[in-house]
């Protein structure tokens, strides 16, 4: 999975940094394809997956967003929506047995799946899959992301200017209100 992960990395960059006019070339195609032969591999043997699973489909459906292929990431992220709740990430309190790093950094990927959904959502025209009330996960505490070790006790200041989860939290919040106007303009009730 790792090998899957720094491939769909590779590919992101390559189509951000694209500044080709061709239309032939799709930028990273090469890398997506080899990370989906290795994840299509590991789900064929049975598995359902674990964190690492869930990093690789959140990075492959940036890709399908910026490659502008919205079904098929409306498709990634309803197998990523379906894994966190196999893996119990959309309930924080089930948590049991985590090291403080390892609850920061669920609360760090649940929060990115959310706000990627809410873009996906948007961007597609779709309804959004992550109802307010079908989880209860904490936002991420400000710590120094440069600070942080799996094999270090937390930091004991938290220093917004220096930490990823201002934004996410900035992020998770326009994701909420994204989803009051989608019930409000577009629900049929």
């Amino acid at each position: 999975q790792f090998v899957a992960l720094v491939n769909l990395i590779h590919a992101v960059v390559l189509i951000l940094d694209s500044n080709s006019a061709d239309n032939t070339i799709v930028p990273g195609w090469t890398e997506f394809c080899r990370a989906e032969s290795i994840l299509s591999q590991l789900f064929w043997l049975g598995g359902d997956g674990n964190i690492l699973t869930l990093q690789c489909l959140l990075v492959k459906c940036h890709y399908l967003l910026y490659l502008e292929k919205s079904d098929s990431a409306h498709d990634t992220m309803g197998r990523m929506i379906h894994l966190c709740f196999l893996l119990r990430l959309h309930n924080q309190a089930s948590w049991t047995g985590c090291t403080d790093f390892e609850i920061v950094m669920k609360q760090r990927i649940f929060w990115s799946i959310f706000v990627t959904e809410r873009i996906l959502a948007v961007n597609g025209g779709i309804p959004y899959l992550l109802r307010d009330t079908d989880f209860e996960v904490d936002y991420p505490p400000n710590y120094d992301d440069k600070s942080m070790f799996p094999d270090r006790p937390l930091p004991e200041l938290e220093i917004p200017e220096r930490s990823f989860s201002p934004y996410l939290r900035a992020s998770s919040k326009w994701g909420r209100f994204g989803s009051e106007i989608w019930d409000t303009l577009f629900s049929v009730k």
